[in-house]
């Protein structure tokens, strides 16, 4: 899990915010980052592509704070990113920022939480 913030990344672990979907619902990280932070672990388009996820859920900050649309894949247009597995394999999920972001707590939010994680085995 990934979290882009106008150009940057930070990496989302098991002991972070987004740890319940590593430890309830399965999905196996890609690193072995463990940091506990809330704001993720900076971290680099290179460490991305060392560690060449099997799939790569991102969350556009930026859309949120903005008040825009989500970023695309043609968007994003790294070129190490488009070298990983995930992206080779169709399993690059822009998800929903509102709702990872902002409302993760809510019902329907996690709904659509455990929908983007299903989306991203199904490539």
């Amino acid at each position: 899990i990934v979290m882009h913030n106008n150009g940057t990344f930070s990496s989302f672990g098991v002991r972070s915010r987004y740890g319940f979907i590593f430890n309830a619902l399965g999905v196996k990280p890609a690193s072995n980052i463990d940091a506990s932070s809330l704001h993720g672990q900076p971290v680099s388009s290179e460490f991305i592509h060392q560690a060449d996820p099997d799939i790569l859920y991102v969350i556009d900050r930026t859309a949120v704070m903005e008040r825009r649309p989500v970023m695309t894949a043609e968007q994003m247009g790294n070129p190490l990113l488009r070298q990983t597995k995930a992206w080779k394999n169709g399993r690059v999920v822009f998800v929903d920022a509102d709702a990872w972001y902002i409302t993760a707590a809510s019902v329907t939010s996690l709904k659509i939480l455990i929908d983007e994680v299903i989306a991203g085995y199904q490539g």
